[in-house]
């Protein structure tokens, strides 16, 4: 029968112990961008007045509302606000 090795604690700078602190850092839900295309959509703004404030195409706006309601787990505008309205940027 084999003997087992017996179990080391971590090294200071292993790699272990580098994974644990970077367990702790929590990235944000949305990018800036879907951040300012949410907040547009939050004071009613339409897709088509969201392009003209932020410079980009309707679609590209469409993509960014697609990917905000993913992340948000929101059907439609009033979820955005909402969310928003939740973190207290509104």
């Amino acid at each position: 029968m084999k003997k087992k090795k017996p179990v080391r604690p971590a090294h200071p700078g292993s790699k272990q112990k580098r994974l644990h602190k970077a367990s702790r850092v929590v990235k944000p839900l949305l990018t800036k961008t879907e951040m300012k295309v949410a907040l547009l959509i939050a004071k009613e703004y339409s897709h088509k007045m969201v392009a003209t404030e932020l410079g980009m195409k309707i679609r590209t706006v469409d993509t960014h509302v697609n990917n905000i309601h993913i992340k948000t787990k929101t059907h439609n505008a009033a979820g955005i606000a909402n969310y928003i309205q939740s973190l207290g940027k509104e």
